[in-house]
């Protein structure tokens, strides 16, 4: 997904900033805006399709169960690396921390590439999704 990659991309550029700089610290707000925004939009279209599939499906809701947890302790640490940033608080290690970032906003992407937006296209593209023996809640 090209926001993805430009998400990505933002914050590498940015992690090699200083972040002592006015400038600096303003991208970190316009880019925490923009990643927030995304996380909404996320969850309005995707993790809601997913939910609601998850109802039916004990695969999904298996899926969701062990994703949702880890995944919003990694947009957590995202979300509190932005904010702290964007409002001048002394990070202790700001390229240790940068790094962490990074690695926690490539990690989200991939995991919703390769998992949760496949599961999405074939929730609404109608096709049957793999259930287990115990999955015959509607029958």
């Amino acid at each position: 997904m090209r926001e993805h990659c430009v998400l990505v991309s933002d914050l590498y550029e940015l992690s090699r900033q200083d972040i002592g700089k006015v400038k600096t610290r303003a991208s970190m707000g316009v880019l925490l805006t923009r990643v927030r925004r995304h996380i909404a939009q996320e969850q309005m279209h995707i993790h809601a399709v997913l939910a609601n599939a998850a109802r039916q499906h004990s695969a999904i809701a298996t899926t969701l169960r062990i994703f949702v947890p880890d995944t919003a302790a990694m947009t957590q640490r995202l979300l509190d690396f932005f904010g702290h940033c964007a409002a001048g608080v002394r990070v202790e290690s700001f390229a240790e921390a940068s790094t962490r970032a990074l690695l926690d906003l490539r990690e989200l992407v991939r995991r919703e590439e390769n998992l949760l937006f496949p599961e999405v296209e074939r929730i609404q593209g109608h096709a049957p999704c793999a259930q287990s023996p115990a999955d015959d809640r509607g029958a």
